[in-house]
């Protein structure tokens, strides 16, 4: 009977306050400069890639070939974003360099693309592209809903989403889920995720959630960015 309180208490404390290991709560301390100096980088590369975007209904349009775009990027922001993507959880066989993260991006632009031709989706006037028969639905507490951009995908959770969201991904970091399953959670129907997301990772996915959740009652944008870097704030 013992056992039976003790874990629905920590059911509850799951999905209320996240379980903050020790890898886990480091990560929670964002506010320090070198992380900000790290999303810095993850900024300035999004914003040099994005001169070489343009937009129309009927999808995304880069501008310039790969290796104009490949020289305009800075080695020190690749760097950084190599030490993020540790810090987030992120476990590859190689680390990221100036052509893989463009081949990445090109890749996902061209997956966007067919989608849009297919009527899959839409593209709106800032960009995103949504399900071409999304009817977006609002709840107290803010919106739920995914959109996809060129550089990846922002999820809206409402409060209550989001809470429920984050008892999820803390169960599947420690119930060692398969691959399909995890990314499944994380990124909502997106294919072609590579195999370096973590248990650290989505457990760090989950606090961020619930420590922007907790700041007010309108739930928390996350955007999940093509190299699996992400950046979490509220509505």
């Amino acid at each position: 009977m013992l056992k039976v309180k003790f874990s629905a208490l920590f059911l509850i404390s799951v999905m209320f306050f996240g379980v903050f290991t020790e890898s886990t709560f480091a990560y929670s301390q964002s506010s320090s400069d070198f992380m900000y100096s790290y999303e810095s980088s993850m900024n300035r590369i999004q914003e040099v890639l994005s001169e070489f975007i343009i937009f129309s209904e009927d999808g995304i349009e880069v501008t310039r070939n790969k290796g104009q775009i490949i020289s305009s990027l800075n080695q020190k922001d690749i760097n950084n974003l190599n030490k993020l993507s540790e810090l987030q959880g992120i476990k590859r066989d190689k680390p990221l360099t100036k052509q893989s993260i463009v081949d990445t991006y090109l890749k996902n632009i061209e997956n966007l693309n067919a989608d849009v031709r297919d009527g899959k989706l839409e593209v709106l006037s800032n960009g995103a592209l949504i399900d071409a028969n999304d009817d977006h639905f609002y709840v107290q507490g803010g919106v739920t809903k995914d959109q996809n951009f060129w550089w990846g995908k922002r999820r809206y959770k409402s409060t209550a989403n989001a809470r429920t969201w984050a008892a999820e991904l803390l169960f599947l970091s420690e119930a060692n889920a398969a691959h399909a399953i995890i990314a499944g959670a994380v990124f909502g129907p997106m294919g072609g995720i590579p195999n370096a997301i973590t248990g650290i990772y989505i457990a760090n996915v989950a606090n961020r959630v619930n420590y922007h959740n907790s700041l007010s009652n309108r739930g928390i944008i996350i955007d999940l960015h093509w190299t699996l870097t992400f950046f979490t704030r509220t509505q």
